[in-house]
């Protein structure tokens, strides 16, 4: 979740997803046959869960963003520090020593 967001909550989006399939193919069938959807409360279960997959995915992908950008901080961080000359490694080689 705190390393791969994306995927932890794309793989949420996608169970809820199918969920929601699941439980609106028979409304789908009902209403085709005649034209009525008689189990309004199912459809608006059916409509909700669509939504709350989709907001699932997009706060995936919005905290994948998210922890890239924080990765490349702190790479570029790391960076910002100057390496050792060798005339520094010598001396803490000295001190060590000592």
């Amino acid at each position: 979740r705190h390393e791969r967001p994306l995927m932890f909550f794309g793989s949420v989006a996608v169970a809820v997803s199918l969920l929601a399939t699941l439980l609106g193919i028979p409304l789908i069938v009902t209403y085709l046959e005649t034209g009525l959807v008689p189990r309004v409360p199912t459809a608006i279960l059916v409509v909700g869960l669509y939504i709350i997959s989709v907001l699932s995915f997009f706060a995936g992908l919005i905290l994948d963003v998210i922890s890239i950008s924080r990765h490349e901080m702190k790479r570029l961080a790391y960076l910002s520090i100057p390496a050792l000359q060798r005339s520094d490694r010598v001396h803490l080689r000295d001190e060590d020593n000592s």
